[in-house]
C-alpha cells in the first residue's frame, strides 16, 4: 500500500523522495503509549495501547472500573466489600512509551507488512484495522492487546 502510493507520488512530483517517504512510514520507528492493569498479586488482565497518552489512560481507567464493577456484582451477598475496595485491589502501570515493534509482536508486523501485492490475512493476535490505526499514528486509536 505504501509502496504503491509512493510510486504514484513519485510519478507526479519530481521533487518527491520515494525512499524517504517509505522510511518515514515504517512502523518500527513509531512510538505508542501503553498501560496495563492487574489484580493484586496477579498477571495483567488488560493491556491498552494507543497513540495519545490521555486516551490510553482514559481507556485503562474504564477497563479498571469495569473489572471492579464486575467483581462487585459477582461477589457473594455476605461479602461486605464496597466497589472502592475492589478498585483498590487493582494496580496499573501508568502510561508508558514504547517503540511500536516492542509492543506489537514481530509475527503480526511481518504478516501485515508482507508486501504491496500480497493479500493481507487476518492475524489472531491483532485485527488489521487496529494494527493500521496504531501504525499510522491515528490519535483516536485504542487497541486492547492480548495479555496471554
Amino acid at each position: 500500500m505504501v509502496q504503491a502510493f509512493s510510486a504514484e507520488l513519485a510519478g507526479t512530483n519530481p521533487r518527491f523522495d520515494r525512499q524517504r517517504f517509505i522510511d518515514a512510514s515504517l512502523p518500527l520507528k513509531r512510538i505508542v503509549y501503553v498501560a496495563s492493569a492487574w489484580w493484586e498479586d496477579n498477571d495483567p488482565f488488560v493491556t491498552v495501547a494507543g497513540n495519545d497518552p490521555r486516551k490510553v489512560e482514559k481507556a485503562i481507567n474504564r477497563a479498571i472500573k469495569d473489572a471492579a464493577t464486575d467483581a462487585y456484582n459477582g461477589s457473594e451477598p455476605e461479602d461486605k466489600r464496597k466497589l472502592r475496595d475492589y478498585l483498590n485491589d487493582i494496580g496499573w502501570s501508568g502510561v508508558n512509551t514504547f517503540a511500536f515493534d516492542a509492543v506489537i509482536p514481530h509475527k503480526v508486523i511481518a504478516q501485515y507488512e508482507a508486501g504491496e501485492n500480497s493479500t493481507v490475512a487476518h492475524h489472531p493476535d491483532m485485527d488489521y484495522t487496529d494494527y493500521e490505526l496504531l501504525r499510522d499514528g491515528d490519535k483516536d486509536a485504542i487497541v486492547y492487546l492480548s495479555v496471554a
